[in-house]
């Protein structure tokens, strides 16, 4: 199972323009309003959505609905849509 410190070794986060408070080293983005838009408009491949499973909370790469919490965005794009790490 990959980490979060992994994660945070591979990828390089875009900071929340939209909110200086935002979670996660301000890099955290919400999952409506204009937060979400522009996650919608982003490159997929840069795009992390954060879900709670079962067994906790999870990093997966690209964009989901169901089951999120937030997303990342990062500078690097991910190269396959499998990648998870365990966020918490």
């Amino acid at each position: 199972m990959k980490d979060l410190d992994e994660f945070e070794d591979r990828y390089e986060l875009l900071k929340n323009s939209f909110d200086k408070y935002a979670a996660y080293e301000g890099a955290w983005f919400e999952t409506y309003g204009e937060e979400e838009l522009f996650v919608r408009n982003t490159n997929p491949k840069k795009v992390w959505t954060i879900v709670e499973g079962d067994e906790g909370i999870w990093l997966i790469a690209g964009f989901h609905i169901v089951n999120r919490l937030g997303y990342l965005i990062t500078q690097t794009p991910w190269k396959s849509d499998d990648e998870t790490y365990f966020f918490e």
